[in-house]
Order: C-alpha cells, then sequence, then structure tokens
C-alpha cells in the first residue's frame, strides 16, 4: 500500500566534487539534457579550463535532477553516462537501499514532484531549489519489488509514446528528403532560375498601431490576433491562437487572409513560417506573403524560406530586437520550378500533414494515458 515518505528516507545526495583528472571528460550542463535525453553534442573539458558550474560526479544508478525552477530534467545515470561530470545545477542522488532508481526517475518526471519542488524554490532571479528545500518534499513508498513492478510499466508505456514521436521525426525527415530530390538546394542550388518573391507574391507586414499595445479595450473580440509566439508554435500549420481581438481591435490591425504565409520577423523567432489555416489579424512583427497560385505554391515557397531561417537569423541587427525587413524578403531570389513539379510537392505536404495529425492525435491520447498512470501511482 502506498504511503508518503521525507525524500531523504529514499535518496541521498551525493555532492562528490570533481577532484584533478588528466584528459577529457565529458561535461553535461543543465541545457544539455531535454527531458531525459542527453543533447549529442555535449562538449568534453580538461580539468584546468572545464567551467566552475562543471564540479559533480556521478556514478552508475545515481538520478541527477534539474535544480531550477518550472525545468523538468532527469537523469538516470548508466553506464553510457557514468563518466560524465556534471553541472552544480543538477542535484545528484543515490537510491537509497529499498528503492528503485528507475522508479524515482518517473516519479522525478512527473507533474507530481515538479509541483512540488517548484513550490519551495528560491533566488532572486534564477528561482532554483537549494539541498535544506529539497528535504521537505516527500516521495511515495511501496514495496521494493511493486516499485519495479511500476517502473516497468511506465517504461512501456513511455516506450510507445517515444516511437511515436520517432515516427513524426520520420516524416519530416522523408519530407526534407523528398524536397532536396524534387528541388536540390533552395538556397544555392541551380536546378531552376530565380525570381524575386515579390514577382511570385504580395509581401506585407501586419500591422497593431495602438499605444499601449496592452490596452485591453482592444482585445477579447471574436478575431484571431496571432503573434510570434503563435507561428514558432504552430509546427508550420497555424489554426489555434492566444489572442483575440474586438471590433475596436480590427480597425487598427491588419488581417492575414487563410493560406497566406506568416513569418516572424522580430526577436528570439525571427524567420519562423506557418500557413495560416484560418484568417487572422497580426501585428508588425509578422510579415505576410499571399502567394499568387498561377505562379507558385504556398506549401513551395513555405518550406523553401526554411531553409532561409539560418540566413536571416545571421544577417538581422546584432540588436536586443533583432528583425529582417520587407527589404530583406521582397527581393529574396528564389528558385521558382515549374509550377506543376511544385504543386506536386504541395500534394506530398498535404497528404503527411493529414498524417501527421493523426499521429499527434495519437500522441496526445498516449500522453493522456501516460500521465494517468503517473497519476495513479504518484498521486
Amino acid at each position: 500500500m502506498k504511503q508518503w515518505i521525507d525524500i531523504l528516507d529514499a535518496v541521498e545526495i551525493t555532492n562528490n566534487r570533481v577532484k584533478p583528472f588528466d584528459g577529457e571528460l565529458r561535461y553535461l550542463a543543465t541545457g544539455d539534457l531535454i527531458g531525459d535525453e542527453v543533447n549529442g553534442s555535449i562538449v568534453s573539458v580538461d580539468y584546468e579550463n572545464k567551467p566552475s558550474r562543471a564540479d559533480l560526479l556521478v556514478e552508475q544508478g545515481n538520478i541527477i535532477v534539474a535544480r531550477m525552477q518550472a525545468t523538468n530534467k532527469v537523469l538516470l545515470i548508466d553506464k553510457s553516462t557514468e563518466d560524465f561530470i556534471v553541472s552544480t545545477g543538477f542535484l545528484t542522488l543515490q537510491p537509497l537501499r529499498e528503492f528503485d532508481g528507475n522508479f524515482l526517475a518517473h516519479f522525478f518526471r512527473s507533474d507530481i514532484f515538479q509541483t512540488q519542488k517548484d513550490k519551495y524554490c528560491s533566488g532572486a532571479t534564477q528561482k532554483a531549489i537549494n539541498n535544506g528545500a529539497f528535504s521537505k518534499l516527500q516521495v511515495p513508498s511501496y514495496p521494493l519489488n511493486e516499485q519495479k513492478r511500476i517502473a516497468k510499466i511506465l517504461d512501456q508505456a513511455d516506450a510507445l509514446r517515444q516511437k511515436r514521436k520517432q515516427s513524426l521525426q520520420l516524416l519530416d525527415d522523408f519530407l526534407r528528403a523528398t524536397f532536396l530530390d524534387m528541388f536540390g538546394d533552395p538556397v544555392h542550388g541551380e536546378m531552376f532560375s530565380r525570381k524575386p518573391l515579390k514577382e511570385v507574391a504580395d509581401v506585407y507586414r501586419g500591422r497593431f498601431s495602438p499605444r499601449p499595445r496592452n490596452d485591453p479595450s482592444y482585445y477579447n473580440g471574436v478575431y484571431p490576433f496571432i503573434q510570434t509566439g503563435d507561428i514558432s508554435n504552430s509546427e508550420y500549420r497555424l489554426s489555434e491562437y492566444t489572442q483575440t481581438l474586438n471590433e475596436r481591435g480590427i480597425k487598427v490591425s491588419k488581417c492575414l487572409p487563410k493560406g497566406t504565409i506568416a513569418i516572424a520577423i522580430v526577436g528570439a523567432t525571427i524567420g519562423a513560417t506557418t500557413i495560416l489555416e484560418i484568417d487572422a489579424y497580426a501585428p508588425d512583427s509578422v510579415v505576410g506573403i499571399t502567394v499568387n497560385d498561377k505562379k507558385a505554391s504556398n506549401a513551395y515557397i513555405e518550406y523553401v524560406l526554411r531553409f532561409y531561417k539560418p540566413i536571416f537569423i545571421a544577417r538581422a541587427p546584432e540588436t536586443a530586437r533583432a528583425n529582417i525587413n520587407l527589404e530583406t524578403l521582397r527581393p529574396l531570389l528564389i528558385q521558382i520550378p515549374p509550377l506543376e513539379l511544385q504543386n506536386k510537392f504541395a500534394q506530398i505536404v498535404g497528404y503527411l500533414e493529414q498524417t501527421k495529425q493523426k499521429m499527434k492525435t495519437s500522441l496526445a491520447e498516449m500522453d493522456n494515458q501516460f500521465n494517468a498512470l503517473t497519476q495513479r501511482y504518484f498521486g
């Protein structure tokens, strides 16, 4: 039967500091761990030149947990990662004798634990949990054989989710390979003649003129109002939004019709693109590209622009509000293949988008089932 116990009755904070060593060791910073997956490009460091935060040793069976608030990063150290040195931004934990590491790792990844942890985080800038606050947390306690059974069930459920995510990535990889096979390198290739973007599309900025911009009298109506964050979160097809305008708001904004390519031109989302699946209003941080369907396909043009995103970022002014503008986009020379070929690619995109949507729906169901399981065992 489940009961709750103090966390230090289940794990020990190891806090083993790095001692002088020869050669190089792989250093895992907090940014190198995405959820429970290690970034493949982590660096190796020697003792003399290692960052000051690279100061914790781990061994097989340890669990590392990111200290920062609203940061769910948890890794069970195995044979492939036992030679890491890790950042002091992690707690390094050793399960005690009657606790299974895999069971605890699942618990630490759960929303139930993360909510507990966040409650006790403190700090003036980046809030994080310290050792004293960590000791106030609790964990569910089951007999060891029951812990192993629960961990096995969660492993199997999570494996299904990971396979679905891999399938989605394979679809993206397939589409990229298909594009390159049909059209070559869109930036440097010479398979087709080039034309300025403005010759195949109307390129214009969104608009939202009120100051201050957060004046509530313009919002909370029935008209979608998209921001750069909506574009970057849309996964290239936008039908969802976080804000709306009312009748007063649309008089001082600009509508981008369904089918328009929207591109973010400022800040951290610079160069992010999407195709609108709804009519939507947008501010001047968004450029609309309405493609002339007698000259080009919006699916083709949007996909080409994905390849230019790193170039847009590199060329943007190095200021706090980096941006690109119409003078960058309108004369942009783009390869324009025969329209029939572009439309063929658009059909492939349409089919894959339908397949992806079904997979995403299935993945959402798997996520719900997995969360129900964690609630059942940890709630």
